[in-house]
């Protein structure tokens, strides 16, 4: 169980200011009161169903992510959202998928779906071991 106090500053592109965030990160299994408490969930599990049963479950969490090895389901925007599904590719994995869903909340967080104050189309290489989003 990881239960963590995460701040992450993002500098997005040059039109946009710093974003600073701070958020309760949560990888389960957690015993109570985690779970319902986190702005990010993190847990073990096979498919991007399990992303959209835990965010059901935590209707709190800004974002779920659900990974089994070199993939990841992350379910953003809490209720009425939307999965994505990342595969890391290339060479030895980057870093952990928990850092990739704060990350993600950063990012919803100050820049929610619809927001057109930032340039979103950014691209990460997949052959660096970074995440590639389908």
């Amino acid at each position: 169980m990881t239960v963590c106090r995460t701040r992450v500053t993002l500098v997005p592109a040059e039109s946009c200011a710093p974003a600073v965030d701070e958020h309760l990160r949560v990888e389960l299994p957690a015993s109570r009161p985690w779970p319902p408490l986190a702005d990010v969930l993190v847990a073990e599990g096979a498919d991007a169903s399990y992303a959209e049963e835990l965010a059901a479950a935590h209707p709190a969490a800004l974002v779920v992510a659900v990974y089994h090895g070199a993939e990841c389901w992350m379910r953003c925007a809490g209720p009425g959202g939307f999965v994505v599904h990342l595969t890391m590719r290339g060479r030895p994995p980057g870093p952990p998928w928990r850092m990739w869903a704060s990350l993600a909340h950063t990012w919803l967080a100050f820049w929610p779906p619809g927001d057109s104050r930032c340039d979103r189309t950014r691209s990460a290489s997949a052959e660096s071991g970074e995440p590639a989003a389908t």
